[in-house]
């Protein structure tokens, strides 16, 4: 269990950089919204230095169980997603709005979903309590996101 928990640890973590990766990206090639997606970036850098370091919390037996989701092969899929527009962005600097989508679907994703509940349901452990509070504000990437194309008259994933 620990070796498989701390695989899926790894793999969230990786997912977490290439999110933040993504969203370094629109900060270069949106600048008149670089502070929003500079800062989107950070918050999903430190995603992943968090998860990374809550292997430590496995090898101690003291892994908070809303940590464990078990999304490694949807982490994998959604990296190679994420992998493969990045590339296609770096070639070709996509619409707003298109991209703008694209960050709604990831933060929609089953691990991005699983760290928003992670973050906001309310625990008796202590560790998890401190997490809580270091990333709470960052569970609403996808609500701060649809703000942001609200404003730039985007259409939605739900509206389409």
């Amino acid at each position: 269990m620990s070796d498989q928990t701390i695989r899926m640890l790894e793999k969230y973590s990786e997912h977490e950089l290439k999110v933040s990766e993504l969203y370094t990206l629109y900060s270069d090639l949106f600048p008149e919204d670089r502070s929003f997606w500079f800062n989107m970036a950070l918050e999903e850098k430190n995603h992943a230095s968090l998860i990374k370091s809550s292997t430590l919390y496995v090898k101690l037996g003291m892994l908070p169980k809303q940590m464990i989701y078990d999304c490694i092969e949807n982490a994998e899929n959604t990296i190679v997603e994420m992998s493969g527009r990045i590339e296609q962005y770096l070639a070709l600097t996509p619409p707003k709005c298109e991209a703008y989508r694209f960050a709604l679907l990831v933060e929609r994703s089953p691990c991005e979903a699983h760290f928003k509940d992670a973050m906001l349901t309310p625990s008796d452990d202590k560790v998890m309590q401190i997490l809580q509070k270091i990333c709470r504000m960052d569970a609403f990437h996808f609500t701060r996101v649809d703000s942001m194309m609200e404003k730039l008259k985007c259409h939605s994933v739900d509206d389409e």
